[in-house]
């Protein structure tokens, strides 16, 4: 699984994307899981006193499958 193509698929107003992998020897695309984090949304944009007030974003893999990366833009508060 780590050579093969993936894609995350998401809304750009939520924390949910669809993980899909390319099978290098078909070329067909497989839906492998969804990553929720919609249930920590307040954590992450601000709707509590401790929060980062930032915007995640999928940025890549340390270990495709099993470590997603995410970038944190901070927003203004």
């Amino acid at each position: 699984m780590g050579s093969h193509l993936s894609l995350l698929v998401g809304h750009r107003t939520t924390l949910s994307w669809v993980l899909w992998i390319m099978k290098p020897e078909t070329g067909e695309w497989k839906k492998v899981t969804t990553i929720d984090l919609e249930l920590e949304k307040c954590t992450f944009e601000g709707e509590e006193v401790s929060t980062l007030n930032c915007r995640l974003e999928p940025v890549g893999w340390l270990k495709l499958g099993e470590v997603l990366v995410l970038n944190c833009t901070l927003t203004q508060c």
